[in-house]
């Protein structure tokens, strides 16, 4: 039995590190080695751990994330190593056991499962964000996706190594998109298996309408800096059209498109007020619509009184996401001319 070694980057996460390295230690996947990174935290996550059979390392300062699971993996050497995130937990005692089995397939470089929030345990703010990210719509079975989420995934260490480290350039975001496009670019494939369940705390983190937004620019800033970095592997080996693929990145992708439209169209009006109007109604109309949809959808977990608090906050992300975008643009043009 080939070791599996857990890595578990933690800031912060006192109140639920426990329950992350429980799921994890009630695996029945025996060779295994739990190493949880401690970020510099400054709420005495560190504490929480004595009491457990696993390697704690506390960084002198805060790094950031590539940094912190980069340093993990320098601690380990096991044949496969399980990037797992502190606000979340494994859920059943097998899903090593049943994730490694697909790495008989010699091209697969990583695995993940299905992640899921409890709409009990979310604000409602985070409602909103998580039904218009569609995490409550996806679809059962295995099937390849664009990259795995360092959120919760089982990497080939041996596959990795080979294009070596997170990209510490990416310091709490994009980090996991990186390292699977660079794989990807190799032959190497990552597959979704949604029987594999990953509860993700979702809540902890978040919590209100302005947290949320910056992380939706946070986004944003990261996919315009991976896409420029890797489109040439982006647009020749991923299946947009995949079942699994998942939503809210079908979703971000449509988001610069229609501010970009809206923006161009309100200045048509300028030009041609009756032509630029129009243009601009139907785009709002078809993106309402759309929020709409995902509301009705996920009806039981918000109501009818948040259908139209849905339809704002959706907007909302559209702005914030688009503004991230620009950012990723521009600091990506910076560092080419200062080449």
């Amino acid at each position: 039995m080939d070791r599996v070694d857990v890595v578990i980057p933690a800031y912060n996460c006192k109140t639920h590190i426990q329950r992350c390295v429980e799921s994890v230690l009630k695996q029945d996947y025996q060779n295994k080695k739990i190493v949880v990174v401690d970020d510099f935290s400054k709420d005495g996550t560190a504490s929480k751990l004595k009491r457990y059979p696993i390697k704690v390392i506390r960084n002198k300062n805060n790094e950031g994330l590539a940094r912190t699971i980069n340093r993990g993996i320098r601690e380990t050497n096991g044949r496969y190593i399980l990037v797992l995130q502190d606000d979340c937990e494994l859920k059943g005692k097998d899903w090593i056991s049943n994730a490694v089995k697909h790495f008989k397939n010699k091209k697969v470089a990583g695995v993940s499962g299905l992640s899921y929030e409890n709409p009990k345990n979310l604000s409602s703010a985070d409602k909103l964000f998580r039904i218009v990210d569609g995490v409550w719509n996806k679809p059962e079975g295995v099937e390849e996706v664009p990259f795995v989420e360092t959120r919760c995934a089982l990497y080939d260490r041996k596959k990795m190594m080979g294009v070596g480290d997170f990209k510490q350039e990416f310091f709490t975001s994009g980090e996991d998109q990186s390292m699977c496009y660079e794989l990807r670019a190799k032959g190497y494939v990552f597959l979704l298996d949604s029987k594999l369940k990953v509860e993700h705390k979702y809540g902890i983190h978040q919590g209100s309408l302005f947290k949320n937004l910056g992380h939706e620019f946070l986004y944003g800033e990261t996919a315009v800096q991976v896409f420029l970095k890797y489109a040439d592997t982006i647009l020749k080996n991923v299946n947009f059209g995949s079942k699994t693929f998942d939503p809210r990145f079908k979703h971000r992708m449509a988001t610069p498109l229609f501010v970009s439209s809206l923006v161009a169209s309100s200045l048509l009006t300028a030009l041609n007020p009756a032509i630029g109007i129009v243009i601009t109604l139907f785009l709002l109309s078809a993106r309402i619509a759309y929020y709409l949809h995902m509301g009705l959808k996920n009806l039981r977990i918000i109501g009818v009184k948040n259908l139209l608090p849905l339809i704002l906050v959706g907007l909302a992300i559209d702005f914030s996401y688009t503004l991230g975008c620009i950012k990723g643009i521009l600091h990506q043009s910076v560092k080419r001319m200062s080449f």
